[in-house]
């Protein structure tokens, strides 16, 4: 077997090309998806491969049933539905902000269950945004760790964080962090606010959900709200038709 990649894929297509081998319509799904009794099925099937979220697998397999079923639904529930149900299938973003040295970094580690982010006492360790997907309990995610915000850093740290702040106008949640030393950083209406490193007292302002890293508390709590502010469980149970195509 070659190596996968797109110039080297596009070349053997090519040399086959040259000798006569015809290449397969890829829009027809009975020879995509052989084994699919309809469209509909070659759809989902398509759907399954390249979903990210171990959530997406029971209702992707169920789709084919529920279509045929043929109940009538207004396309307005349905459209609603489906732009929650694809973060299933494309890992939604999700951007922290917070002060610098707060425990952003220590927490993104606790979440990947792995060293991804520089973890040191030092504010500014972050200089620039780090992005990893991150499992939270079954709806993977794109979760972008920033730069800490603090005045007096060096202009590439400013760039960063600027970077990072344009970045968060694409994201599907904003999460404020600060801990009992800084206040909140200003984000959008709508963010969610988390008050970290709990064993030194609570958080400066209204937070939604307290974490301590060291004690191991409240991370747990913290995936389930993250994963119900962007997947609730009253859409993963409604029993409504979802348009994954």
């Amino acid at each position: 077997m070659p190596h996968g990649g797109v110039g080297v894929v596009r070349a053997l297509a090519e040399a086959l090309t040259r000798r006569g081998v015809a290449a397969r319509d890829a829009d027809d799904w009975r020879l995509t998806y052989p084994e699919a009794a309809d469209e509909l099925e070659a759809r989902m099937l398509a759907a399954l491969a390249r979903a990210a979220s171990p959530l997406a697998v029971d209702l992707l397999l169920d789709q084919p049933r529920r279509w045929r079923a043929g109940a009538r639904e207004e396309e307005a529930p349905i459209a609603a539905r489906s732009r929650v149900l694809n973060r299933l299938i494309d890992p939604p973003m999700v951007v922290v902000f917070g002060p610098a040295n707060v425990g952003k970094s220590t927490l993104l580690n606790a979440l990947a269950g792995r060293a991804v982010a520089v973890v040191a006492d030092e504010p500014g360790t972050t200089r620039d945004h780090v992005g990893v997907l991150i499992d939270l309990g079954g709806l993977v995610v794109r979760y972008v760790d920033t730069p800490g915000i603090r005045h007096g850093g060096g202009e590439e740290e400013q760039r960063a964080i600027c970077a990072a702040r344009a970045l968060a106008t694409h994201a599907d949640l904003v999460v404020a962090m600060a801990d009992a030393t800084g206040d909140l950083v200003e984000v959008p209406a709508g963010a969610m606010r988390v008050g970290l490193r709990a064993d030194l007292g609570p958080a400066k302002g209204s937070v939604d959900i307290s974490v301590s890293v060291r004690r191991g508390e409240g991370v747990p709590a913290l995936v389930a709200a993250l994963r119900e502010r962007l997947v609730p469980r009253a859409v993963l149970d409604d029993p409504g038709v979802w348009r994954f195509w």
